[in-house]
């Protein structure tokens, strides 16, 4: 793959297909237990691929990890990897906007949860309530 350099791009330049290296290079640090550096690269990811991105966090989620994947200090479990995912991917979809989310939804790539529901109540992170409380100050 070569290179294509733009005068008016702050960066290098981009590889052909970068999004897929992103994609592996995201899986790989999942793999080896290194959530924070996923995390960094799953972001990457999104601004070049949204799909890319939300697809491999929500295969996580919905499937959890392959048997070879290894725990690590920082995520010593695939239940806390599925979780540390869920929360990624719920971050993406709220910057991404509703109307990306409303989209995955439907064609079953991510699968509500309704104990979610609970957990935004809890913590206060509603967003029906947080749309009134705003529209109240205005």
């Amino acid at each position: 793959a070569t290179a294509t350099t733009s005068s008016s791009s702050p960066t290098l330049g981009l590889l052909a297909g970068e999004h897929l290296s992103l994609r592996q290079l995201a899986s790989n640090h999942l793999a080896l237990g290194q959530f924070e550096l996923a995390r960094c690269t799953l972001r990457d990811l999104h601004a070049r691929d949204p799909e890319c991105a939300l697809q491999l966090l929500s295969a996580v989620v919905n499937s959890g990890a392959p048997a070879e994947w290894e725990v690590s200090e920082a995520v010593p479990s695939v239940a806390h990897l599925r979780w540390l995912c869920l929360g990624e991917l719920r971050w993406l979809l709220r910057t991404r906007g509703a109307r990306g989310n409303q989209s995955l939804l439907s064609q079953g790539e991510i699968r509500e949860d309704p104990a979610e529901r609970n957990v935004d109540e809890f913590l206060g992170t509603d967003e029906k309530q947080e749309e009134e409380e705003e529209e109240e100050e205005v």
